[in-house]
């Protein structure tokens, strides 16, 4: 994914996607066959070129997939990090609520 990142310009050739990287043109074609097939880039043919295309919907469906994801972890390591403080203050019942905390993650719940 960091090619996606790497190039600001909406179209660019294959060469110019692998010179800032320390990876071999046949690493490169791997991952950018990758990106293809996830349909976040489309390549077409010119010539000897390919030019390559960021495709800006799919790159949005994923941020926001990836999005949902984060909001989830953010808040788990939140109440985690609550319950930690808990436990350093001395509660008697920390461990019950640690198992408690933990169950919920498994469930999706937390």
């Amino acid at each position: 994914m960091v090619f996606l990142g790497h190039h600001a310009v909406p179209c660019v050739n294959f060469p110019e996607l692998a010179q800032p990287f320390d990876l071999s043109l046949p690493g490169v074609s791997k991952h950018l066959k990758v990106l293809q097939r996830a349909g976040l880039i489309t390549q077409r043919r010119n010539a000897q070129w390919r030019p390559c295309r960021l495709e800006a919907p799919r790159l949005k469906e994923v941020s926001d997939w990836v999005g949902q994801y984060r909001r989830f972890w953010d808040e788990s390591f939140e109440r985690l990090d609550e319950y930690s403080s808990g436990m350093k203050r001395g509660s008697d019942d920390s461990m019950d609520r640690l198992a408690e905390l933990l169950e919920k993650m498994k469930a999706g719940r937390a």
